[in-house]
């Protein structure tokens, strides 16, 4: 049974871990603090596994525990809690989203007006955009209904247009 567990788990880390890298470096544009996040993430996740040998969407699941374990990180002030402007080039991805669906120039100007969104907003708006998890993965990730989640969704791009908006006033 452990063997059927582990190969089921080494499939697992090769369809998600570059994804949840990707969220954890977004999170606190460290490299290592990435890959401990991811890393730790896969053990909890590897651990409740074998308690709980089912689990509806494995994709949720380890974006929450991602989040979850971020939480725990910021409280513990392990990682100073803020994004920081990161440059386009830097984002490990296979198919570079980002660069792709904004300019350099509007990306940085996005991922400086996301500096002043709430930290769930921020959160939604990486899930939602940038990770492309539908509205039920994300009110499983926060533990929400997904009518509360598409409010949340629709809130932060308010939010975040308004910083865009004003800061663009600035140039």
């Amino acid at each position: 049974m452990e063997q059927v567990m582990t190969a089921g788990f080494d499939e697992l880390y090769t369809k998600y871990a570059k994804a949840i890298y990707r969220f954890a470096y977004l999170k606190t544009s460290s490299t290592e603090m990435a890959k401990d996040i991811t890393a730790e993430t896969f053990c909890r996740f590897f651990e409740y596994s074998k308690k709980h040998p089912y689990i509806e969407n494995e994709k949720a699941f380890l974006y929450r525990i991602a989040r979850n374990y971020l939480i725990d990180c910021y409280r513990k002030k392990e990682t100073g809690g803020n994004l920081v402007e990161l440059d386009v080039e830097t984002i490990p991805s296979d198919e570079d989203i980002l660069k792709n669906s904004l300019t350099r120039e509007l990306y940085q100007e996005v991922r400086s007006a996301m500096r002043f969104l709430k930290k769930e907003y921020e959160d939604i708006i990486l899930l939602h955009y940038v990770e492309e998890l539908s509205v039920k993965e994300i009110s499983f990730i926060h533990k929400t209904t997904e009518n509360v989640t598409r409010v949340k969704i629709h809130r932060a791009i308010t939010s975040l247009k308004k910083h865009v908006t004003l800061s663009e006033n600035n140039f």
